[in-house]
């Protein structure tokens, strides 16, 4: 037995079939959204969670550097810090911004820095 719709014969286990494989599928690829998005969400719980270490690392590093504030005895060190800072990755205007903040001179910041490139 056939039902007509819009003119055209077809049997309503078809159109019950093709309206379920289209649903089905539909499912599948929301559910593969939805593991995807996770993922991704995770990747970034995990690189924020890095950052922050490094973060909290490299602030470790300006407190301990607190102390060599002003002394140019100490300006060996203050080069290290900024070298071994600038081999991990950290830009010299960040560097030079925190440093800054914490109370360095920003002329002898320089002065050390293009000590460094050279």
């Amino acid at each position: 037995m056939t039902i007509v719709f819009g003119g055209i014969d077809l049997p309503i286990f078809e159109m019950l079939f093709i309206v379920s494989v289209l649903l089905l599928t539909g499912l599948f690829v929301m559910i593969l959204g939805i593991f995807y998005v996770l993922k991704e969400v995770r990747e970034l719980k995990n690189v924020l969670k890095k950052e922050e270490e490094n973060i909290g690392k490299f602030e470790k590093g300006i407190a301990d550097l607190e102390s060599f504030r002003g002394g140019d005895s100490k300006s060996s060190e203050l080069k290290n810090y900024i070298q071994d800072n600038l081999k991990k990755g950290y830009s010299w205007e960040m560097l030079k911004q925190q440093l800054t903040s914490q109370g360095f001179e920003e002329k002898k910041l320089e002065e050390i820095y293009l000590g460094i490139k050279r």
